[in-house]
């Protein structure tokens, strides 16, 4: 909001304020957020801080991640490395 302009909430305008922000609460709710798994290289790319020989360690350590496949392709999410690591 810019300085100088004011919303004043009435009891008389709460209806039009619920019909107002109803289509934007279910349109935030429904959204799906894009955190797809990826590789550790590919993951390294996006975090420039971590290496992807670090980040297949932590994913072997079970720290975050999980291993796909018969072969057990290590794979995390993007959220999970940054929320482990605190970067």
């Amino acid at each position: 909001m810019q300085d100088g302009q004011f919303i004043i909430i009435t009891k008389d305008l709460l209806p039009e304020l619920a019909r107002q922000l109803a289509p934007l609460i279910l349109s935030s709710f429904q959204s799906v957020e894009d955190d797809p798994y990826l590789t550790p290289k590919q993951l390294s790319e996006r975090i420039p801080v971590l290496s992807a020989y670090l980040i297949s360690k932590q994913i072997r350590e079970n720290r975050y991640g999980k291993k796909f496949g018969a072969k057990g392709k290590l794979m995390a999410k993007v959220s999970e490395a940054k929320k482990y690591n605190r970067v």
